[in-house]
């Protein structure tokens, strides 16, 4: 068996090896991170990450940039489908040493490289093998649809619309028994209690909208609504559709329920553990209009979102 000196030796060698073939391939070469911050319009929980230098955060340890040395491997598929023709670009980065801030950072902070003007960030670490000490980073690049929720600079954000148009900003103001989260846009790797909201199949009930004196729209319309809650016992999810009730049934609700929602059991398991989640869905059928839904959430998005300056 070798010794350990001779265990340390070798990866030494190993490492020394490699990393010449990888400054011979990179031409040694340099990446730059710039770290960006994760912000959340309260009511219609739409995720923008902005700029770390536009934002007055404090004092934090982790720098706004970083310059990391290693080798980058792009590559490209065209995609077409109904709605956009896009480049796909998947990025491999070998890294001489272990990136640090990907490993020590929360969900509110992500730090996006840029190569041949690409914006890209990376979902996952793969292949390592300590004795050759790199270190294997894999994700795609920011696809053209997304570049409205990366925000460069005060002007790329509007602070004069709401994003969505549904009825997901009444949702999750009905936070009195656990925080309420847009589906697909909850915090990452959150403990329970918490919902997701899921609306689906927007339609009108009425004819044609309605006009008031000062043109405002207005549209009734019906919304199918999936409530999946996350960590309550039954006793507590029977009050919490209670509550939705009583907040439907009042004089200052903003919806109104259509059909008799009950709760049902999900099935989220884990292998390992051999155990179920708590796991439950409520359905509703819903009734509200649009355009009041919109004056509702403009306001109070406006007044929420953050404060952005020139670049420090």
């Amino acid at each position: 068996m070798p010794s350990l000196s001779e265990f340390s030796t070798a990866k030494t060698e190993l490492n020394a090896i490699l990393t010449t073939g990888l400054d011979d391939l990179s031409q040694f070469q340099n990446v730059t991170f710039t770290k960006y911050i994760r912000k959340v319009l309260p009511l219609d929980g739409f995720v923008f990450w902005i700029k770390a230098s536009l934002l007055d955060e404090g004092e934090s340890s982790d720098p706004d940039t970083i310059s990391v040395k290693g080798y980058l491997h792009l590559t490209t598929e065209s995609i077409q489908n109904d709605e956009q023709l896009y480049d796909r670009n998947v990025v491999t980065f070998t890294a001489q040493a272990d990136i640090d801030p990907f490993n020590d950072i929360g969900s509110d902070v992500l730090y996006i490289g840029e190569f041949f003007g690409i914006q890209f960030s990376f979902s996952r670490r793969t292949g390592l093998n300590e004795p050759a000490n790199l270190y294997h980073y894999t994700g795609e690049a920011i696809y053209p649809h997304m570049r409205s929720q990366i925000i460069n600079s005060a002007a790329d954000i509007d602070l004069n619309d709401v994003v969505v148009s549904n009825s997901l900003p009444i949702w999750l103001a009905l936070n009195k028994f656990m925080p309420m989260y847009p589906a697909m846009l909850a915090l990452q790797n959150l403990s329970p209690p918490y919902a997701t909201v899921k609306c689906s199949n927007t339609a009108p009930i009425a004819g044609a909208f309605f006009l008031d004196e000062n043109q405002n729209q207005y549209q009734l319309v019906s919304e199918d609504v999936t409530l999946a809650v996350t960590g309550l016992r039954n006793a507590l999810v029977q009050d919490f559709l209670s509550y939705i009730q009583d907040y439907t049934l009042s004089d200052t609700a903003e919806m109104g329920v259509m059909n008799t929602p009950v709760v049902q059991d999900e099935r989220v398991t884990q292998n390992e553990l051999n155990i179920l989640a708590q796991r439950k869905t409520v359905k509703f059928r819903i009734n509200y209009y649009q355009q009041r839904m919109r004056n509702l959430s403009r306001g109070l998005i406006i007044s929420a979102i953050p404060s952005l300056f020139p670049e420090k």
